[in-house]
This record gives C-alpha cells, structure tokens and sequence, in this order.
C-alpha cells in the first residue's frame, strides 16, 4: 500500500500548478459590473409585459372615453345653438337685450328701499 501511495504522490507531483492570471481581479470585477447592469429596454418590456399591456389598455379605455366625450360636447353645442336661434326669433329679443340693465335698476332700488327704511 505504501508503494501505492508513492505512486500516487509521484504523480501529484508530476501533475501543473495552479497559476493565477494576472488578469484575474479585473476579470472579476467585471462579471460582478456585467451581473449588476441594468437592462436594456427590449429587456424591461419582456420582463414587464403584463405591466405594460394593463397600461395600454387603460390608456386606450382612456382615449376612447375622451373621444366619447368631446362628441357629447359638441352635441350640447348644437343644442345651446337652437336655443340662442329660438331667443333671437322670439319677439321679446329686445326685452332679452336689455335684461342686464333691468336687473342693475331692479338691485340698486332695493338697496334704496332698504335705506330709506332705516
């Protein structure tokens, strides 16, 4: 057995060293900057896809309800538009104009009703 082990130790002896580059700390450091990078936004959106698809519906529920909106807003436009053609048709129009000025009158004589009863 002990020639065994003699064997075994020759060669052990015979076999190579380890021999450390002398780029191995760099090589080190730069697979630990590679691992901490950040990636890239091909990435991002495959990693976030459920994300991204939940922001895209809701923007485009969004844009469809602003679009809803702004063509019930024109048809109230239209609906002001009859009503102002229906007060310029109507033949008190010239009572209408001057209603402004009838209530200004109608204000200050109740401030001078007030007055005079003090």
């Amino acid at each position: 057995m002990n020639e065994e082990r003699d064997d075994l130790w020759d060669l052990l002896g015979k076999a190579r060293q380890p021999v450390v580059s002398p780029f191995f700390s760099r090589n080190v450091m730069r697979e630990v900057r590679a691992s901490n990078e950040k990636p890239g936004l091909l990435r991002r959106f495959l990693q976030n896809w459920r994300l991204i698809g939940i922001s895209g519906a809701t923007a485009v529920a969004m844009i469809m309800g602003l679009v809803e909106w702004r063509q019930s807003e024109a048809g109230g436009e239209e609906d002001h538009l009859l009503v102002a053609e229906q007060a310029a048709d109507n033949p008190d129009y010239e009572l209408i104009a001057h209603l402004d000025e009838l209530l200004a009158n109608q204000e200050s004589s109740i401030w001078l009703d007030e007055e005079s009863q003090l």
